[in-house]
């Protein structure tokens, strides 16, 4: 079984039978997912093209659901927590979070209070008003005693930047000749990448396409490695609009040949932001499997009401400004 995350729907997908089954709507933009013991962590990305909406919605981990949305920061005051969040990985009692929005990481206890936000560079936010781009970091993967994070790089070749953990100290930066990259496999075939722009995966040591997708114009997002299979998730080229309405689905590979054996599409699900495997040990995900039982449990956990607002622009540049930081724009 796999974990599927896309802007509408959690769902899971059954390797044997080729179905897929929803199991939440309705929390926000899903996207990054992993989990810490018994319970599910989700991040939510919730951006549109007018305004932001920012939530304080933790839920309480006995009934299997935690959920890191983004929270108002102020710049103005130093203080920073999640703007757009990406991929997520949970390490011990800790949660990593690729803070894409501001550019950074932060690193959230196990209840969802911010421990600490690292801005890896000079650059704190991921797009401003006057143009300029950040590095869009999109994906963090934890192994050993090092964590990778993948810069998506926006129209520039994209880079995994090797940190030590948990010190979170920039070591190296790998430079690849992939684009628009998402998802990190440090395993048999090195360290790979999805090419997303190219429908592939990439090698970052040699730059060899190592696989590719089998049809033109499909964007490689979200990777899972369980036993012998890999899993790589398939979203179609569009507007961010369309992110909501196109078919989603994934490849299923032979992890040791790179050959493809099936391919599934889910008619209407909208983009693939994230895959995690269930059913067996993922080799893109440090926590071990997650237990199926839960998966009834978090079903059917109510929504508790949200502590929301609604953030604009204008008012978050004007905060922007005042901390000597150029302002945002809209994406």
């Amino acid at each position: 079984m796999l974990l599927v995350a896309t802007p509408l729907h959690l769902s899971v997908f059954d390797t044997v039978s080729g179905r897929l089954r929803l199991l939440r709507k309705g929390d926000g933009e899903y996207y990054g997912v992993s989990w810490n013991r018994d319970h599910l962590v989700v991040s939510h990305s919730n951006q549109d093209n007018e305004t932001l909406a920012t939530h304080a919605d933790y839920r309480d981990a006995r009934r299997g659901y935690l959920s890191l949305c983004a929270r108002d920061s102020d710049p103005s005051r130093g203080t920073a927590c999640l703007l757009q969040p990406h991929q997520i990985e949970c390490v011990g009692d800790q949660i990593i979070a690729a803070n894409t929005g501001l550019n950074g990481l932060s690193v959230f206890s196990a209840s969802g209070e911010l421990i600490r936000h690292v801005h890896l560079n000079e650059v704190t936010w991921d797009r401003s008003e006057d143009g300029s781009s950040g590095n869009h970091f999109n994906s963090v993967h934890r192994q050993g005693n090092r964590l990778y994070v993948l810069a998506h790089n926006h129209d520039r070749p994209s880079a995994v930047w090797e940190l030590s953990w948990p010190e979170l100290e920039v070591l190296e930066i790998h430079e690849t000749r992939a684009s628009w990259a998402h998802n990190i496999w440090a395993g048999e075939h090195g360290l790979v990448v999805c090419d997303s722009k190219h429908g592939g995966l990439v090698s970052v040591e040699t730059g060899e396409t190592i696989w590719r997708a089998d049809e033109p114009r499909v964007i490689t997002r979200g990777l899972a490695a369980v036993g012998n299979l890999l899993y790589i998730g398939r979203s179609e080229y569009g507007s961010r609009g369309d992110r909501k309405r196109n078919d989603g689905g994934l490849w299923i590979v032979d992890r040791k040949t790179l050959r493809t054996l099936e391919r599934h599409v889910f008619p209407g699900s909208g983009c693939v932001n994230e895959l995690r495997g269930l059913s067996g040990q993922d080799d893109c995900h440090v926590e071990a499997p997650f237990d199926p039982a839960w998966l009834t449990r978090l079903a059917h956990c109510p929504l508790r009401e949200r502590l929301s607002h609604t953030w604009s622009w204008a008012r978050r540049a004007a905060l922007v400004r005042r901390s000597g930081t150029p302002s945002p724009r809209r994406a």
